[in-house]
């Protein structure tokens, strides 16, 4: 495992330092062989610019995603509702929200039913061509063009800074919709 020490953890794809935490992904485990190429990478901080200009950003998601499908089958989420090539989205019951992992963006998010109803209007808005901003607590998703950028904020400070490029957007509407759906499915069962 890499740790970050801000201007002097190097980037593996790129070699140049990263200059802050902002800047920096660590990548994930994954499945592959031990002749792999990829397995360098595992649990290295790289540039989120590099990695999403990397040549091999696919098949490295694709490998982490296989690894998550892996865990689902064992038992290691607690209520998957929704998963696909790069998508794993949990339930977590007892604090009653739900875990969206994007294995293309190396990005997590906890989100609520109201949150994912904001979110998805909000997405559906932009995709559209509406310059739109929703704030959830210290996360902030903003237009930037045709893309989405979610800014996470730590007090003042910026923790992290993603970028959802407009190819995506449906991609998150589907994604979302399913946890409204999941919701509205819940509360007729009770």
């Amino acid at each position: 495992m890499s740790f970050y020490i801000e201007k002097t953890t190097k980037c593996l794809i790129c070699g140049k330092p990263i200059e802050s935490f902002k800047e920096a992904v660590l990548l994930p485990y994954i499945i592959s062989d031990k002749s792999s190429s990829l397995l360098p990478f595992v649990k290295k901080y790289v540039h989120r610019k590099c990695f999403d200009n990397w040549n091999k950003r696919d098949e490295f998601a694709q490998s982490a995603f296989k690894l998550g499908e892996n865990m689902i089958r064992e038992g290691h989420y607690e209520n998957v509702i929704y998963y696909d090539k790069y998508f794993i989205i949990d339930y977590q019951k007892k604090e009653n929200f739900y875990k969206v992992r994007d294995f293309l963006l190396i990005f997590e998010i906890l989100i609520n039913k109201e949150q994912a109803e904001n979110a998805v209007n909000f997405f559906k808005k932009v995709y559209l061509g509406d310059n739109s901003k929703l704030e959830h607590g210290n996360i902030v998703f903003n237009s930037q063009g045709k893309d989405i950028l979610i800014i996470d904020y730590d007090k003042d400070e910026i923790n992290d800074e993603i970028i959802i490029p407009h190819f995506r957007i449906n991609d998150y509407i589907t994604a979302l919709d399913k946890i409204v759906k999941h919701n509205e499915n819940n509360n007729r069962e009770y």
